[in-house]
């Protein structure tokens, strides 16, 4: 297997759809030193199930998006009790197109890290060590960039490809500030080392970029609210909240969805907040927006908790496809945004229910919701970072409080629409 850790010009990190977005920060940049990693997931289906599930059947044990019954279970973005977190954007460049349409064992790798991973080192050494044949990686698909922090300091993003039955990999490390001079990096579906100007994401990725540019004292909030609700497309140099912003409207409402970071075929947005080096790994906090992210708001989680404190909203409900509650409500309100589904209507949004110039919007509705959601958490984190942990008590507490407030909220209440797993009815 070749190893080589990739130390670029930016230049070439700068250059710039199917698949995810997202950012690795570290703690320079951050508001409050501790590093922030983002993925906004997307996929083939319109409406997908998701649930955040534990698991503890191996060295360490997990929390995450994935699945919760299956083996070998698959993975995709998560953190296990030591502080490790991972999630990963499919590469679209590195391996021939015969390679792509192979299945892809993304999932099964994660989900292998987070149960025996402490620190990005260990991770590259899984990569170095790994029997393909056993993680059923064989013959099978992992080009991907694999996003990595942990609670010694670590971040990287690992491109990475198998190569006769080895897994061939190159290291971005984002606390290089020849790599990542602002301090963060984004990443979507081509990588530096592939095929130049194959792959996908190129617009994504510099809409995702001018966002963090324009930023400072990044947040998961900030993350989630510029991020994965961002309209603005950097090709044509359009950015729609702004346009609504300044008073400018769009006839019907309607807006061809195209190149967004958030689209018709996002279903998830998570980030994972960080530890400083020293501090109890058991403060990792995990933020999901399930659904659609304009439709939704973060809900936080920690492995500490295990499946018995998961907040009621992340949990599967094996009833819906095991799709969680939150998931369901926002998905609710997708068809109101996906409201022509005849012809190629699905290929635009109404945006005027998502934001508009008199506030009534579902991100602006939301957004409230969602910044008490963030207070209240940050309440509990400082009390926790004070004691040294976090305490399982108060985790049940910010369950209900957290619960409270979704539920309450008047736009996830009597919606016209509903959708039975993937179909509008």
């Amino acid at each position: 297997m070749k190893k080589v850790f990739a130390t670029l010009f930016v230049a070439l990190l700068c250059t710039g759809a199917f698949a995810c977005t997202s950012v690795i920060m570290t703690g320079k940049v951050t508001k409050d030193g501790r590093p922030l990693m983002w993925k906004n997931t997307d996929g083939g289906d319109h409406y997908v199930s998701q649930r955040f599930a534990y698991h503890a059947e191996g060295k360490y044990a997990w929390l995450g998006l994935a699945q919760t019954a299956p083996n070998p279970i698959s993975a995709w973005f998560g953190a296990n009790e030591k502080g490790f977190a991972i999630m990963n954007t499919a590469s679209h460049n590195l391996v021939t197109d015969e390679a792509l349409k192979a299945k892809r064992s993304n999932g099964y790798l994660m989900k292998e890290a987070l149960d025996v991973c402490v620190t990005l080192k260990d991770f590259l050494n899984l990569l170095d060590t790994i029997d393909t044949s056993r993680i059923k990686l064989k013959n099978r698909v992992v080009s991907s960039h694999y996003g990595v922090i942990d609670a010694q300091g670590g971040a990287a993003y690992v491109e990475t490809r198998v190569v006769d039955d080895k897994v061939e990999y190159w290291v971005f490390d984002v606390n290089d500030p020849t790599v990542a001079p602002d301090g963060w990096l984004v990443y979507s579906n081509w990588s530096v080392m592939g095929e130049k100007d194959m792959g996908g994401g190129y617009i994504r990725k510099e809409n995702a970029e001018k966002v963090f540019r324009e930023g400072k004292d990044f947040t998961a909030r900030y993350i989630f609210d510029q991020g994965s609700r961002c309209f603005y497309n950097s090709l044509i140099g359009v950015d729609y909240r702004a346009m609504v912003d300044e008073g400018i409207e769009f006839g019907t409402g309607h807006i061809p969805d195209s190149d967004f970071i958030p689209r018709l075929t996002t279903y998830v947005a998570s980030v994972v907040q960080g530890v400083k080096p020293g501090e109890d790994p058991s403060l990792v906090t995990l933020w999901t927006a399930m659904g659609y992210p304009p439709t939704s708001v973060a809900i936080p989680a920690w492995v500490k908790g295990g499946t018995a404190l998961l907040s009621p909203l992340l949990k599967g409900n094996p009833d819906d496809h095991d799709n969680c509650a939150i998931c369901d409500m926002s998905l609710k309100l997708k068809t109101q945004v996906y409201d022509v589904i005849r012809g190629n209507g699905l290929n635009y949004i109404n945006f005027k229910k998502l934001y508009n110039a008199d506030g009534t919007g579902y991100i602006q509705q939301l957004a409230p919701v969602e910044q008490a959601i963030f207070d209240w958490t940050d309440v509990y984190l400082a009390k926790w970072r004070k004691e040294g942990g976090v305490n399982e008590k108060d985790i049940a507490e910010i369950n209900a409080i957290v619960e409270k407030l979704v539920r309450e909220t008047p736009v996830y209440k009597n919606i016209p629409y509903e959708y039975k797993y993937g179909k509008i009815k």
